[in-house]
């Protein structure tokens, strides 16, 4: 089995989930949400994200376009609720929002640290598939056409959707109080969940949530660089001085399609793009989800690093941590890859079917940018072969149909939901200062009035606040997860005396002040 490059995805929380042996982690999913199935699931075993746990998949009938008032086209829409806990007497709701990779039950069972709070605080645990991704894809169309319809505002309005729908299945009281978490792309959801309807979600788990847009993301690499610490990064230099070297050869791309194992010659230009930016996979991988204690993880930084140090050679280097990388995906599945297939026309043919990879492609594309292309300086141990125009050119090559120059409209997604300059409360916000997406996050200071805090964890990776406490957490994951707690249980008493001190008819004019929304052009 060859396995087929997604260049593009690597990079916020959701969780990964199947197979992963077929799908080599290049710099597609180093460049965006960690891989093609989300950063949330990357600590999911394939038999968790299938949803090998007794709660049943259940489905919504959603409104394909809530932009257009008239318009009555709809899709199916999959999700999970976890009733065990739940208490009517004090109603709440723990909502674990989708993101850019399939949802199973695992969303709202123990994997998450909603498990544990929805116990504690007798809620009912409920979790919405993204559009666009796993088994929610509108008549399994991704044409650009259709993918209009993928965006975070309708995917906003989704849970919107959602909530009203799981108010009346369960015949939730009027007071419940409805609190959304996320991690990554889905943590910038919860963000702008409370942001955006305030009325209906209390407060706001924003784990690692890349709230920033931002279409030059070269300070990833700076973090990767960072991270492994200087005499790892030297090597990483060195290797790459190498690789290029050979890169400038026809003999020296033939001894690199040997080493690497590729299932084909490194022809173009692109091609050489492509190959550089596969290697960066395994490296950015292992800092983005260091010490996860996540057995779907390689090692961490530093065994990486003491791997890189072995030999003399920064590219036998480089190449040793190349095939435990291989060895380790293909034990995840049992299966064997024979080669890395770096074509660039293959990849983007392999990218215009309809696949989580495509979704998050467009996503990107479209509204955030993130891309993670190697800046030449004295920082970043990468080559600058793996460039911006690199990245561009693929939105316009992946998505047939699209204007020439499809790049994202980046200000625009800012100035909608504020960037990292958001304007909010009842929000936490949490970045690990070891994951290269905490670049993208929010640090402001709010008031005390606010409810709200931004938190920068000292040693500890993406998501890692997402996932349930553990003896062996660092004393700065642990205090994170304290003030957490305790601006929870602040939200959910406050909003319940307000909702006891409210009348009915400010309740009523609140909701309709604050549910009206800006609607795209």
């Amino acid at each position: 089995m060859s396995r087929s490059l997604y260049l593009r995805v690597a990079a916020v929380c959701v969780l990964a989930v199947s197979s992963v042996t077929a799908i080599p982690l290049s710099s597609y999913e180093s460049l965006r949400f960690g891989t093609a199935h989300g950063a949330l699931n990357q600590r999911l075993s394939p038999e968790q994200s299938h949803g090998a746990t007794p709660i049943a998949e259940q489905w919504l009938t959603q409104k394909l376009d809530h932009n257009d008032l008239a318009s009555r086209e709809t899709f199916q829409q999959r999700y999970f609720v976890n009733d065990s806990f739940v208490d009517l007497t004090t109603p709440r709701v723990f909502y674990m929002l989708g993101g850019e990779g399939p949802v199973s039950s695992a969303y709202v069972s123990d994997h998450f640290v909603t498990g544990q709070l929805g116990q504690q605080y007798k809620a009912l645990i409920v979790t919405l598939e993204h559009r666009f991704y796993g088994k929610s894809i509108p008549g399994n169309d991704s044409s650009t056409a259709n993918l209009k319809y993928l965006s975070s505002d309708l995917a906003l309005e989704d849970a919107v959707q959602f909530r009203e729908h799981i108010t009346e299945q369960y015949k939730l009281p009027a007071n419940t109080m409805w609190v959304v978490f996320g991690g990554s792309y889905s943590g910038a959801l919860a963000a702008w969940a409370r942001l955006k309807y305030p009325n209906l979600f209390v407060g706001a788990f924003a784990t690692s949530g890349p709230v920033q847009a931002q279409l030059d993301f070269h300070q990833y690499f700076d973090v990767v660089a960072r991270s492994v610490g200087p005499a790892c990064n030297r090597v990483l230099r060195n290797s790459t001085q190498q690789l290029e070297a050979l890169l400038a050869t026809p003999a020296g791309r033939t001894q690199l399609q040997t080493r690497f194992n590729l299932c084909s010659s490194i022809a173009s230009d692109n091609d050489v793009a492509n190959f550089l930016s596969t290697l960066t996979g395994p490296i950015a991988g292992v800092v983005q989800y260091s010490d996860d204690n996540n057995k779907y993880q390689m090692y961490d930084v530093q065994r990486m690093c003491e791997r890189l140090q072995e030999v003399s050679d920064p590219l036998e280097a480089l190449t040793n941590v190349w095939n435990d990388y291989n060895t380790f995906q293909a034990s995840l599945s049992n299966s064997t890859v024979q080669c890395t297939d770096i074509n660039y026309d293959n990849f983007i043919a392999s990218m215009q079917t309809t696949s989580d990879a495509r979704s998050w492609t467009y996503q990107t594309c479209n509204e955030f940018g993130y891309f993670q292309w190697a800046k030449n300086d004295s920082v970043q141990p990468f080559s600058s072969l793996i460039s911006l125009d690199f990245y561009v050119q693929q939105c316009t090559d992946i998505f047939k149909g699209a204007p020439a120059g499809f790049t994202p409209n980046t200000q625009y997604v800012n100035d909608f939901y504020g960037g990292n300059r958001i304007v909010t409360d009842n929000t936490v916000f949490v970045n690990g200062d070891v994951d290269p997406w905490q670049i993208l996050g929010n640090y402001q200071t709010y008031r005390a009035t606010d409810l709200s805090d931004t938190i920068l964890v000292a040693g500890t990776a993406h998501c890692a606040d997402l996932y349930p406490p553990r003896a062996q957490d660092l004393p700065g994951l642990t205090a994170a997860r304290a003030k957490q707690d305790a601006l929870l249980a602040l939200w959910l008493n406050t909003s319940h005396q307000q909702q006891e001190q409210q009348p009915a008819a400010e309740k009523q004019a609140a909701h309709h002040r604050r549910h009206s929304r800006h609607h795209r052009n």
